[in-house]
C-alpha cells in the first residue's frame, strides 16, 4: 500500500505542477490582451498634439495614427453628424468625421491641411486628410498614412 500511495502523491504533484503552469501561462498570454483592451483612450485632441509636436510631418503624421488607432470605429450610424472628440473616441464615425479630426490635427500641428473628396460611384464618395508643408505631404486615411517628398526622394 505504500507503494501506491507514493505513486499517488507523485501524480497528484505532477497534476499540480501542470495546473501551475497551466495557469501561469494563460495569465503570462491573456495579460498583453487585457492590457490592451484597459489602454486609456486620450483625453483630449490637446493631449493628442502634446505627444506630436515638435516632429517632421511623416513622424507627426505616424504619431497620430497610433495614437488613433487604439480608439479608432468606423460607424456608419453617425453619418451626416458633427461629432465632438470625445463622441469620435465613444462611438466612432465615418470617413468624414475622421477626415474633418485628422485636418484639425494637422493644423493645430502646424500643417497645411485639406479634405480630399473622391468618388467613389454614383451618389458615394469617399474622404481623407492630406497634410502638407513646404517639403512633403501626406495622406491621411482612417488608420494608415503616406507620406511623400516634393522634391521627387
Amino acid at each position: 500500500m505504500t507503494k501506491s500511495f507514493n505513486k499517488n502523491q507523485k501524480t497528484i504533484k505532477i497534476i499540480d505542477a501542470i495546473l501551475v503552469i497551466s495557469i501561469l501561462a494563460i495569465v503570462i498570454l491573456a495579460t498583453p490582451l487585457i492590457l490592451a483592451k484597459f489602454k486609456d483612450n486620450p483625453k483630449s485632441i490637446q493631449e493628442i498634439l502634446n505627444s506630436c509636436m515638435n516632429q517632421n510631418i511623416e513622424n507627426s503624421s505616424k504619431c497620430v495614427i497610433n495614437a488613433t488607432s487604439g480608439f479608432y470605429k468606423y460607424n456608419l450610424d453617425n453619418i451626416g453628424k458633427d461629432l465632438t472628440f470625445s463622441q469620435l473616441v465613444d462611438e466612432g464615425g465615418v470617413c468624414s468625421n475622421w477626415s474633418e479630426y485628422y485636418s484639425n490635427l494637422g493644423e493645430n500641428l502646424g500643417y497645411n491641411s485639406e479634405n480630399v473628396f473622391i468618388k467613389i460611384s454614383d451618389g458615394i464618395y469617399h474622404e481623407f486628410s492630406v497634410w502638407s508643408n513646404d517639403e512633403s505631404y501626406c495622406v491621411i486615411d482612417q488608420t494608415e498614412f503616406h507620406c511623400f517628398d516634393f522634391g521627387g526622394n
